[in-house]
């Protein structure tokens, strides 16, 4: 595993995940709060969308995958579900069972989930925060981060570490 060489085995990771067909984020924290990873997979539509969701099936599986078999306690977090909105609600309950399946699957839980206002209160102090407001405020934990998806990833993994 790339994040981990030359470095101690962590007694537990943290992942935060921003489920989404067009921008998926996956931050992983160790147990003292550093980034060990930040990632943001586009997948492009298809003209199936089994397909779709098979390919993020394939990436997710060996992504959290190599973490399960570390035999450390893995934390998961995803956002939860906008509930206002109108449009792809039906999509987005498949992929989000599908990052629910996968966990439960490899570590024998659900993730967390903390509904979209709660996070942006949390990491902004405000709930309805917009998605660059997310980004600066995760830019002053990580500079580096300036996609909304990994910035929505990195305060989601570290609402689960600081809930542990």
């Amino acid at each position: 595993m790339e994040a981990l060489e030359g470095l101690e085995k962590p007694k537990a990771v943290f992942i935060g995940i921003d489920q989404s067909y067009t921008g998926f984020g996956l931050v992983v924290l160790d147990d003292a709060g550093n980034c060990l990873g930040k990632h943001l997979w586009k997948f492009p539509k298809t003209e199936d969308d089994g397909e779709r969701l098979a390919t993020i099936n394939d990436k997710l599986w060996a992504h959290l995958g190599e973490y399960s078999l570390l035999n450390i306690e893995v934390h998961i977090a995803m956002e939860g579900y906008s509930y206002g909105s109108q449009l792809n609600r039906e999509k987005l309950g498949e992929l989000g069972g599908l990052v629910k399946m996968i966990s439960f699957l490899l570590f024998g839980k659900s993730p967390t989930v903390f509904a979209p206002t709660t996070l942006k209160q949390s990491i902004t102090g405000k709930g309805n925060a917009s998605k660059e407001d997310m980004v600066v405020a995760i830019q002053r934990i990580d500079p580096e981060v300036t996609n909304h998806n990994v910035a929505d990833a990195y305060g989601l993994a570290y609402m689960i570490y600081c809930a542990n």
